[in-house]
């Protein structure tokens, strides 16, 4: 696996958690707008692209 410092992790796995569970919360319990929507998409979007350096990292060193 790639070496991936503990806090980056952590904040990665918070960015997209919260970012999910905002858009289902928007969704289906408060209807909060499209502002919320296009904000908690922008947090869970900031998060996947934080997490696919370290998907790729952790894929390329499995080919050796």
């Amino acid at each position: 696996m790639a070496k991936v410092s503990r806090s980056k992790g952590l904040w990665v796995f918070a960015l997209v958690s919260i970012g999910t569970a905002g858009l289902l919360a928007n969704e289906l319990v408060f209807h909060w707008g499209r502002t919320a929507t296009l904000l908690f998409a922008g947090v869970n979007a900031v998060g996947l692209v934080a997490l696919s350096p370290i998907l790729w990292g952790a894929s390329e060193g499995q080919e050796e």
